[in-house]
């Protein structure tokens, strides 16, 4: 039996990866619409919102930087990589 490595399991990945970039295009579509019917919810509520659609782009972002990389990324450089792209979505650059 072969050994199982990362370069072996790649296509599996990916597969996950694409089927969970679909979820965060309906993710975002039902954000979208919720902010737009609700604009007079709780501000907890809008909050609790903003922080879960955070978490589902980070998690995409990190992927994608590990996957660009090689998955040869320090941790601090990671750090730093998501944090300017969670800058740039910020302010829209």
């Amino acid at each position: 039996m072969a050994a199982t490595t990362i370069d072996s399991t790649l296509g599996a990945a990916s597969i996950g990866f694409y089927v969970s970039c679909v979820v965060f295009g309906v993710f975002t579509t039902q954000i979208f619409v919720y902010f737009q019917k609700f604009p007079s919810d709780r501000a907890a509520y809008k909050t609790l919102v903003r922080v879960l659609f955070f978490m589902c782009y980070a998690h995409i972002e990190i992927y994608i930087s590990l996957s660009s990389t090689s998955r040869s990324l320090l941790c601090g450089e990671l750090g730093v990589v998501v944090a300017i792209r969670v800058t740039r979505l910020t302010l829209g650059i």
